[in-house]
């Protein structure tokens, strides 16, 4: 085998390897990308809010939890961290 072509040869594998390690990379990124979104919406005892996996309702929670009556969170930042707190919760383990 000649020097050119061994050289070419070992180019063509170091590519590929960089190519696999790339893939391999981007894939990992994105299995590690969380699924689940917050959604709040309005209801007529306040804000409520709802949190989707991949898209889909998972969980819906028009009310405070915990609170005795149908009494909804009063703003719409308020039910949107707490939708965030559920969803940091059940992601960290």
């Amino acid at each position: 085998m000649n020097q050119p072509t061994q050289t070419n040869l070992i180019r063509k594998g170091l590519l590929l390897v960089l190519l696999v390690l790339a893939i391999l990379t981007a894939y990992i990124i994105y299995q590690r990308q969380n699924p689940y979104s917050v959604e709040v919406f309005s209801t007529s005892g306040g804000w409520g809010y709802a949190i989707l996996n991949q898209g889909k309702p998972f969980i819906h929670q028009p009310t405070i939890p915990g609170q005795p009556g149908i009494v909804g969170f009063s703003s719409a930042a308020q039910a949107q961290r707490v939708g965030e707190r559920v969803v940091e919760k059940n992601t960290t383990g």
